[in-house]
């Protein structure tokens, strides 16, 4: 009986496709008053779809950096990030560094932004590719 069901479930696509991990690496300034209590949120573009948006937990302290993991299906090559955050918690402004988003079998793509995020607006950051790669006409790094 258990095979059946695990055969039925396979046959109707009951378990999620094939996913993929997303590290992200947030570090925030070295500035005076640079981390921050508030609600961070995210979205990340990529060649084959994009990741919705989602609120990401870390500490986000000054000068810290936070490794969060996202699992969720593969959006093919990162071409870009938004985030944005709101104006809850004590000293709710943030100074963001970077956000590195590393994925297996792909080059880190890499947002350097180094300012303050504005309250409830998304921002988009630019991405950086890391040595001997290159963003290509795609929107996307590799070698």
């Amino acid at each position: 009986m258990r095979v059946l069901l695990l055969s039925l479930f396979l046959i109707c696509g009951a378990f999620p496709s094939q996913g993929r991990l997303y590290r992200l690496i947030v570090k925030t300034a070295r500035a005076s008053f640079a981390g921050t209590d508030a609600v961070i949120r995210i979205r990340i573009q990529g060649t084959r779809g994009d990741l919705k948006e989602r609120v990401i937990n870390g500490r986000f302290e000054q000068d810290g950096t936070d490794l969060i993991d996202i699992y969720d299906y593969d959006i093919g090559y990162i071409k870009g990030v938004d985030i944005k955050r709101n104006n809850s918690g004590f000293l709710p402004d943030w100074k963001l560094d970077k956000i590195t988003i590393k994925v297996a079998g792909a080059e880190d793509s890499i947002f350097n932004y180094y300012d303050w995020v504005p309250q409830n607006k998304w921002v988009e950051l630019p991405l950086s590719c890391p040595n001997g790669s290159h963003k290509n006409a795609k929107g996307f790094c590799n070698e």
